[in-house]
């Protein structure tokens, strides 16, 4: 007998399929499913990466156990009821898992000792990008110079949904992060396809896009 598709039945409605923190120098892991009462992704065709909010309310003193410090990283992974497409679901986990950049509204919850706390999250490439220089002459066009960048310098796996641009550009990066100078770069790229002087740099799940 065929298994009855889960359908959505209001606006909104996810499953939870994975929600862990990881200690980043101990194999030690917290389940947070239990505990986290909201969960807010971010995303914009206005900004660089990806960012995420966790809201817990830690009745199991999880903050001092594993500790939670703020170099931690989450796996996330959450979909749509019947969701069978990668369109329906938000999977931050393996080289797509998230880190935690700061704790913030630790406050105490009635009289039994539970804690709330917001964690912030960054992507890998955030990170990354925070702790990158670039040094370098490109004498190319720069579709492949933002190639070059999101590849080598900032090591991505994820999709590249770059743009061709039109004409040869010679470019000497002062010490530059990778995204500062990508954000510099968009405003003198023209596009090959329809001669667009505009451009936006920007990640969301399904990766970058430089268009």
């Amino acid at each position: 007998m065929a298994q009855a598709i889960q359908q959505t039945q209001y606006a909104g409605e996810f499953q939870l399929e994975t929600l862990k923190i990881y200690s980043p120098s101990k194999n030690i892991f917290a389940d947070l499913s239990k505990v986290c009462i909201q969960i807010d992704v971010f995303e914009s065709i206005f900004t660089n990466a990806i960012t995420a909010q966790l809201v817990i309310i830690d009745t199991e003193n999880i903050i001092d156990k594993l500790p939670i410090i703020g170099q931690e990283y989450v796996e996330i992974k959450c979909s749509s009821p019947g969701a069978n497409s990668n369109f329906n679901t938000l999977d931050f986990t393996g080289n797509n898992r998230l880190f935690v950049s700061k704790v913030v509204t630790k406050e105490a919850v009635g009289s039994g000792g539970a804690l709330t706390y917001a964690l912030h999250l960054i992507t890998n490439e955030s990170l990354i990008n925070l702790n990158t220089r670039v040094s370098k002459s490109y004498t190319d066009d720069i579709s492949s110079i933002v190639r070059d960048l999101l590849k080598n310098q900032i090591g991505t796996s994820k999709k590249l949904n770059i743009e061709l641009t039109s004409g040869i550009r010679k470019i000497v990066s002062p010490n530059s992060h990778p995204y500062t100078l990508i954000n510099n770069l968009k405003r003198e790229c023209i596009s090959s396809v329809d001669l667009s002087p505009l451009f936006l740099f920007f990640e969301n799940k399904n990766g970058f896009n430089f268009l």
